[in-house]
């Protein structure tokens, strides 16, 4: 009974993993081939993930955006109103 109940959370976290994968993959797929500028932030403001168009835009590599605040890659006469736009959308 114990091996049937092990081998069944194996399958099941087994499809799990294979169904995030996928995701992650097309969220990927989607940085890397719209024209559109786009990232992704987290609540306190740092940038996660950027579009490579938005990196073409910005005249930056890629792999330097993650991790920045987006308060200071962008030119913000006042990140207020942004800084109140993270925290709605988070508690929505």
């Amino acid at each position: 009974m114990l091996m049937s109940s092990w081998f069944g959370f194996l399958v099941e976290n087994q499809e799990y993993v294979k169904i995030l994968n996928e995701q992650a993959e097309f969220y990927k797929s989607l940085f890397e081939n719209v024209p559109l500028m786009i990232f992704l932030a987290d609540k306190e403001g740092l940038i996660i993930s950027d579009s490579d168009r938005l990196c073409e835009m910005l005249e930056v590599e890629c792999n330097r955006l993650p991790g920045q605040e987006v308060s200071k890659v962008f030119d913000f006469d006042d990140d207020t109103a942004f800084r109140a736009a993270l925290k709605k959308r988070n508690r929505g």
